[in-house]
């Protein structure tokens, strides 16, 4: 059986049928810069395409470049169901500080606990009193990294929402940090490997 695929290419049958269930639990791990964010709009593209009462809740994390001195001057958290384009950059939505004029700085970043704890933990609060006909939400994780590792409430809701029945797709950092590993190792998941030129590998946990 295939197991080498292209995010260029149509969803394998694999992802499609796991899908289809409305109890999927898809995690997503890789190096910088192979494509895991890419595949989760692709994945999310599909399910909208193929389900019209489909919906999102959760968090995207992403870094915000100084336009004055050209540097990112931090890293982000942004709720799921909002549109990229309505991004917002402040005190309240940073979850780490970079350090000034590093533009690809991975340590000496300063992370805000208490960001992690409070407004990613609104985030991850599953929606209630949907409109009827509406699917069972989404929760979108992108991504669970090293930041968090000292937020133990975020950790919690988090571990919750891995350990459950509920619909999720998570994209968790390649680091050997315990937090991580936990997650990674979630049984009843498929888990996706990505690898170079844009390409993954799938395995059931």
């Amino acid at each position: 059986m295939k197991n080498n695929y292209k995010i260029a290419e149509s969803l394998p049958s694999l992802l499609v049928s796991a899908l289809a269930s409305a109890t999927f639990h898809i995690i997503i791990t890789g190096e910088v810069h192979t494509g895991k964010s890419t595949l989760v709009k692709k994945i999310t593209n599909y399910i909208l395409k193929t389900n019209e009462n489909a919906s999102f809740y959760g968090f995207v994390t992403d870094k915000s470049s100084s336009l004055v001195n050209d540097w990112n001057d931090g890293v982000y958290i942004h709720s799921a169901s909002d549109n990229p384009k309505a991004f917002t950059y402040s005190a309240s939505n940073k979850i780490g500080t970079i350090p000034p004029g590093c533009k690809s700085c991975t340590k000496g970043i300063t992370s805000h606990n208490q960001v992690f704890n409070t407004l990613g933990c609104a985030y991850l609060e599953k929606p209630i009193n949907l409109p009827n006909g509406t699917a069972v939400p989404i929760c979108i994780m992108d991504e669970i990294g090293v930041l968090e590792k000292n937020s133990l409430l975020f950790l919690s809701k988090i571990n919750n929402i891995f350990e459950g029945n509920d619909p999720f797709i998570a994209v968790v950092k390649k680091k050997k940090l315990p937090h991580l590993e936990k997650l990674l190792a979630t049984k009843n998941s498929l888990l996706i490997q990505m690898g170079q030129n844009y390409t993954y590998t799938i395995n059931p946990i």
